[in-house]
């Protein structure tokens, strides 16, 4: 889930607030883990977002 998507969730009642933080830390913990190449073996990697572009230029970069 995206973090807009935990706000929803907690925001609708889904869960309290202290329940989406601790949703939200633990996200934020698996996405460094496999980001920096936690597994052995793995490679360390990122991640961007690329707004007002078509498939095909973001592919050229």
């Amino acid at each position: 889930l995206s973090l807009g998507e935990y706000v929803a969730l907690t925001a609708a009642g889904v869960f309290d607030f202290e329940t989406g933080l601790r949703l939200i830390k633990v996200r934020a913990e698996a996405m460094q883990f496999e980001l920096s190449g936690g597994r052995p073996g793995a490679k360390a990697q990122g991640m961007c977002l690329v707004v007002g572009m078509v498939k095909d230029e973001v592919e050229r970069l």
